[in-house]
């Protein structure tokens, strides 16, 4: 095992044993996982990033799906230029969210130049970008730490535990850094799954009904 996955695992660890209460604990692994993601050597994300980018475009679960939502990467985050520049090429039609109050919404957009900074400084749709209205749409979802079972770490806003608790028939496919999938995090009840999880070394197959899909290496 990696040291970076040793690392991050007993730092889970530490936290549940140390909290009580799911919000202290939640908001120390959330700091800690930021640290480590941050810490990554350049020359290893871009290997990664470029891995999971492979991967993601090998999926029958992607080639497959006529629309996507997908996040739109900020700082230290699993770049996901490169996939929407794909997908836009492919003819698929993607939306990107927008936060808008205590909520985010999906906005479809034709070119990366159709967003511009917005809450926080992440990039968003433009105003004039039309709503995506697809309640089935393939979801590709962000994320601070994961376990095997699809339970997902956020950044504490719970945009995306809303929004998927109102649209609940989205699949969702998470992407994480192998350092990013613990054995447990603290979990709570409105707190959403992920249905796949794709790594630079595996798609992680988190109890979705139907089969997941193999890797084109496989």
């Amino acid at each position: 095992m990696a040291r970076s996955q040793i690392l991050a695992k007993s730092m889970v660890a530490s936290v549940i044993f140390d909290h009580k209460d799911l919000t202290s604990a939640k908001k120390d692994l959330r700091r800690q996982m930021k640290v480590q993601r941050a810490a990554l050597l350049a020359e290893q994300k871009e290997l990664w990033d470029r891995q999971i980018y492979d991967n993601v475009c090998s999926l029958d679960l992607v080639s497959k799906s006529r629309i996507v939502y997908c996040y739109l990467s900020f700082g230290s985050e699993i770049d996901t230029s490169g996939l929407v520049r794909t997908f836009l090429d492919s003819s698929k039609t993607v939306a990107v969210p927008r936060v808008t109050g205590r909520e985010i919404h999906f906005y479809q957009i034709g070119a990366l130049s159709d967003v511009s900074p917005g809450y926080r400084g992440i990039l968003e749709p433009v105003e004039t970008c039309p709503p995506a209205e697809n309640p089935d749409a393939l979801v590709i979802l962000p994320g601070l730490a994961f376990t095997r079972a699809g339970d997902r770490l956020g950044y504490g806003g719970g945009y995306y535990d809303r929004f998927l608790a109102g649209e609940p028939d989205h699949p969702t496919l998470a992407l994480a850094y192998p350092f990013q999938i613990l054995d447990s995090s603290p979990r709570e009840a409105d707190d959403r799954r992920a249905d796949w999880i794709m790594t630079p070394d595996e798609l992680i197959d988190a109890g979705k009904e139907e089969a997941a899909d193999k890797l084109s290496s496989e």
